[in-house]
């Protein structure tokens, strides 16, 4: 995270006037209540892509994230109480660059509320650590795998450049780690977060790519609002077999159901959810990863 600038302020809340001190003063700084809302407003930040607004009773201390903006205003419509010192600070980031795993492949990535997800599919060889993870090919021996392994689509791999490579669960929970430094295989909790920020799991299409380049006809529901970019890499299933490239995208969670299975996420070529099932570990899924 590159923090641009830093404003700290307090406002002073009571039933006739507002007083603020500015202890690290930008340009232009207004606070003012208006209906009981404190509404707050600085200058830009050159780079700045987005602030986040955290808020203290007390000075120095004790803030916590209220929420964030892509301008350079804010209603903080929770905070008015007569005879009440808050305390405010903003700071400016570019939140979403860049990413860059072991191999040297750099993903696009994009801020989606207050996470930063890759906007491409994984496709790392090696754990973070250098050690290459096992390319699986032969179908009896994927079934039967309990360690980490990959595989791509048919074996081709023509299919990386676009839609990454499969890799199954134990990838995933292996500590040598899948992820660039900053990053991780999103938890549970961070698909539940990144799926209410959309609206629910009905909201799926506002992940997937639009059009017909990669997901099959007729897409229901795609706007790729969020800017996510989801695409339909199929995956390996019970038998091994390769199958519903164009039709699905299933991405891997760090959590476990049983010993035998664990949760991830799918998208649907003719619907718009994004639902959240559970499947056998061995099973061959994108993944999508998100900064820490």
């Amino acid at each position: 995270m590159k923090k641009i600038s830093i404003l700290l302020f307090f406002v002073f809340v009571c039933s006739y006037f507002v007083f603020a001190d500015i202890f690290i003063p930008p340009t232009d700084i207004t606070v003012s209540i208006v209906d009981n809302d404190v509404m707050l407003a600085w200058s830009d930040s050159t780079d700045a892509d987005m602030y986040y607004i955290y808020r203290s009773t007390q000075a120095y201390t004790d803030f916590g994230i209220i929420d964030s903006s892509l301008t350079t205003d804010y209603i903080d419509e929770d905070a008015a109480t007569a005879s009440t010192k808050y305390f405010y600070y903003v700071t400016a980031i570019n939140p979403c660059e860049s990413v860059t795993d072991i191999d040297g492949n750099v993903y696009q990535t994009i801020q989606i509320g207050n996470q930063c997800w890759m906007a491409e599919n994984l496709k790392v060889t090696h754990y973070s650590n250098g050690d290459a993870i096992p390319n699986v090919t032969n179908t009896n021996t994927w079934i039967n795998l309990v360690i980490g392994s990959y595989c791509v689509y048919d074996n081709d791999t023509t299919y990386i450049d676009e839609y990454g490579i499969l890799y199954n669960w134990y990838t995933v929970d292996d500590p040598r780690r899948l992820a660039p430094e900053g990053w991780h295989v999103p938890t549970d909790e961070d698909w539940n977060t990144l799926v209410n920020y959309i609206g629910g799991s009905t909201e799926g299409g506002k992940l997937k790519e639009t059009g017909y380049e990669h997901w099959n006809p007729p897409n229901t529901g795609a706007t790729n609002e969020s800017g996510y970019t989801a695409l339909p890499a199929g995956g390996r299933f019970w038998v091994g077999n390769f199958i519903s490239i164009g039709e699905v995208g299933c991405f891997w969670s760090t959590a476990e159901t049983s010993s035998g299975n664990a949760w991830y996420r799918v998208l649907y070529y003719n619907n718009k959810y994004v639902n959240r099932n559970n499947c056998l570990k061995y099973y061959g899924f994108s993944i999508r990863c998100v900064r820490d």
